[in-house]
């Protein structure tokens, strides 16, 4: 397992770090629309991203219909302790931020999200497939 086969999710990785690191003051505000929590948004959004670039790379080096669960699971654990550290350096190192449990959960639910749809999406296709046959 090569890290330059998963360019992609360290690119997305570093742009979700250096969101997250980045001065409160200089990221963009939502003056004009109000969405509640739009953080935990946010941090969902960048995580069932990086959840289904993980997947699509892992899935570029198979050939059988499904990535396996040791895959998967490998998947949730590093997205989950990638979440931990980013929240962990926004509570202790970085003065204009504050890392929160509701981030925490935000991020896994994004991870859960995209694995549902991933496995939704395996099992659409093979029906697909079964019904081609069929007829």
């Amino acid at each position: 397992m090569g890290l330059l086969n998963y360019w992609r999710s360290i690119l997305w990785a570093f742009l979700s770090l250096i969101a997250c690191i980045l001065p409160s003051q200089n990221l963009p505000q939502m003056n004009k629309i109000f969405i509640p929590h739009f953080d935990k948004v946010v941090h969902f959004a960048l995580f069932f991203i990086l959840t289904l670039i993980l997947l699509y790379e892992s899935k570029l080096r198979k050939t059988n219909a499904s990535l396996s669960k040791r895959t998967i699971v490998w998947i949730v654990v590093i997205t989950f302790i990638y979440g931990s550290f980013l929240e962990g350096m926004q509570h202790f190192l970085i003065a204009s931020r504050s890392g929160e449990l509701a981030d925490l959960i935000a991020n896994f639910l994004g991870v859960v999200a995209a694995l549902l749809l991933y496995w939704f999406g395996i099992k659409l296709l093979a029906s697909i497939k079964r019904d081609r046959v069929r007829d």
